[in-house]
This record gives C-alpha cells, sequence and structure tokens, in this order.
C-alpha cells in the first residue's frame, strides 16, 4: 500500500503534468466535462428533464440488464466472502 507522501507526490506530479498540458493547448476529457461551459469537442451536455418521473419509462427498459448486473455482483461478493470464512474456520 502506498504512504500517504508517495500519493501526494504522485497526485502533484498527475496535477502539474496535466498543467502543462493544457498551457501547450491540449484538452484532456474527464468527468468534469459533463459541467463544463467552454465550447470544446469533449464538452457532455445534462440531458436532466427535472422531473425523474418523465424518465421512468427509460428506466424501466433497461431494468432487467441493471438488476441481473446487481444480482451477479453480489452472487461474486457472497462467494468471495464465503471463501474467506472457510479459509478463516480452518476448512
Amino acid at each position: 500500500m502506498m504512504e500517504g507522501g508517495v500519493i501526494a507526490e504522485k497526485l502533484l506530479e498527475h496535477m502539474k503534468a496535466k498543467e502543462a498540458l493544457r498551457k501547450a493547448g491540449k484538452k484532456i476529457p474527464g468527468s468534469e466535462c459533463r459541467r463544463c461551459v467552454a465550447d470544446c469537442e469533449f464538452r457532455k451536455t445534462v440531458n436532466w428533464n427535472g422531473n425523474p418521473l418523465k424518465s421512468l419509462e427509460e428506466v424501466m427498459r433497461n431494468i432487467d440488464a441493471v438488476v441481473n448486473k446487481i444480482a451477479a455482483e453480489i452472487a461474486r461478493e457472497v462467494e468471495k466472502r464465503g471463501k474467506r470464512v472457510a479459509v478463516a474456520a480452518g476448512a
């Protein structure tokens, strides 16, 4: 595991590199692009209509895939924890 000083050093290096790229006119897309107001090819619009019930139909069309992914993740976690318990119990 990294110590706090190493993490801070890596973060500082990353920030300096990102600033150097920005000064050189390079753009790095990221999650912040969603809230950015710059006229840029990476700009992302937020399609928020103010009422979550208006988009409920779209959400419900995708619900099976979401539930299946959640169930698979829970099953993996249960299996992983079960193995750890078995090892801890000496089985």
